[in-house]
């Protein structure tokens, strides 16, 4: 089974600088997120770890365990912005040849010359046959999204040493940027209710004043809700500082 990662450009241009062999890092939030009070437990005691991820309640005394985004050893194809080149010369009504393009490798030289209809589609429609990218998990670890190591966050955001300085808000903005819109959920074929994800308390806010121009109205919704936050008149959840899949991936 073949497992899918969106990439923005800048990741893609670091994912194809790495060479056969070399590594990584990816960050997911768990899909379902653990209830208060739930510690992380060593997955490797189970004979399912490389798929669950497993957490433990004191108070309770009970255990929980919820699938892991990303499985260990799964094959990962690095989905990118991308585009369908269909030549056709001028006088000729059949196709002559089709591409994929790559918004990373910039725009095709002869774009406009030669080719039609051409336009870039997201990340998210890539078809397999598309990819040019494969990983292998080859190691998973869970943890807040906040206990990211330095290492960690320079390699996830495809920054350099100069930023260690200020990774606090590297990572905080990077996680935002991929995880603070809504995403539907989805029961018996209808939308159930909302998530998303968030570094910090403090980002509702901040969110609210830098990043309306992004999400015209998302903010002002949550913030007053009277403490029932909606989206598009359904029920809103937020996830502050969520547990995530850190995983390292191995370039094929």
């Amino acid at each position: 089974m073949n497992y899918y990662h969106n990439l923005d450009q800048q990741k893609v241009l670091h994912f194809a600088s790495l060479k056969s062999g070399e590594t990584m890092v990816i960050v997911v939030p768990l899909k379902e997120q653990p209830p208060e009070g739930c510690k992380f437990l060593n997955g490797s005691l189970y004979n399912d770890f490389k798929e669950y991820a497993y957490f433990w309640n004191e108070k309770t005394d009970e255990c929980w365990k919820t699938k892991l985004p990303y499985s260990l050893n799964a094959r990962v194809g690095m989905r990118e912005t991308w585009g369908e080149e269909v030549y056709k010369p001028y006088g000729r009504d059949e196709e002559v040849e089709r591409r994929w393009r790559y918004k990373a490798d910039g725009m095709p030289a002869l774009i406009y010359k030669y080719h039609l209809e051409f336009k870039w589609r997201s990340a998210q429609s890539m078809p397999t046959e598309a990819i040019r990218y494969w990983g292998k998990v080859t190691d998973v670890r869970v943890d807040r999204v906040q206990n990211l190591t330095s290492r960690e966050v320079m390699d996830l955001t495809a920054e350099s040493d100069n930023v260690l300085w200020r990774l606090w808000d590297v990572v905080k903005n990077w996680f935002n940027t991929h995880y603070s819109k809504p995403i539907p959920r989805y029961k018996n074929g209808e939308i159930d209710h909302y998530e998303c994800w968030l570094f910090s308390t403090d980002d509702i806010q901040k969110l609210k004043n830098n990043y309306d121009y992004l999400y015209p109205n998302y903010m002002v919704n949550l913030l007053n809700s009277n403490g029932y936050p909606k989206w598009k008149g359904k029920p809103f959840i937020v996830h502050i500082d969520p547990q995530c899949e850190v995983a390292t991936l191995e370039k094929e």
